[in-house]
């Protein structure tokens, strides 16, 4: 989706990409985004929820993850994504998983690799890749876990 070098993440941010309201009023025809959990009404005020720090020794790059109820193969969500929401990645589990923690007030983490491109090669692309990407995933999540 977007143009950071890597193929594993540390998503420092994560999103609820499609949680608002799909409205037309005067001039204005779109979707407006709000905080997940939110009362979609009003100005729009929306923000992404934040990770625990990476520790000490980790470096993997930081990437903000969109997640979105669908599966994304579309350019063209993919660019929307990336150039309204300043999404790296989309996935469509992270973000619920954040928004509980920031309820509960439990720190989140979350390591993505990357199976797809979110376009129109997804569908192969996720499942030729989907073995390596979860192995590489488990073993980051396993040298995170050590260093904490």
């Amino acid at each position: 989706m977007s143009d950071i070098d890597g193929d594993c993440f540390y998503l420092h941010q994560s999103l609820q990409a499609d949680y608002g309201t799909l409205e037309r009023f005067g001039d204005h025809e779109g979707f407006t985004h709000y905080d997940a959990g939110a009362w979609p009404i009003g100005p729009a005020d929306w923000s992404p929820f934040a990770a625990l720090a990476q520790p000490n020794g980790f470096d993997l790059p930081h990437a903000r993850i969109a997640t979105a109820d669908c599966f994304v193969k579309c350019p063209d969500r993919s660019g929307y994504l990336r150039d309204v929401l300043q999404a790296d990645l989309v996935d469509m589990e992270t973000a619920a998983v954040a928004q509980i923690a920031t309820l509960l007030d439990i720190p989140w983490a979350g390591i993505k690799a990357v199976t797809d491109g979110a376009n129109s090669d997804s569908s192969g692309d996720f499942h030729a890749n989907l073995e390596r990407t979860a192995n590489r995933a488990a073993s980051e999540a396993a040298r995170f876990i050590e260093l904490l």
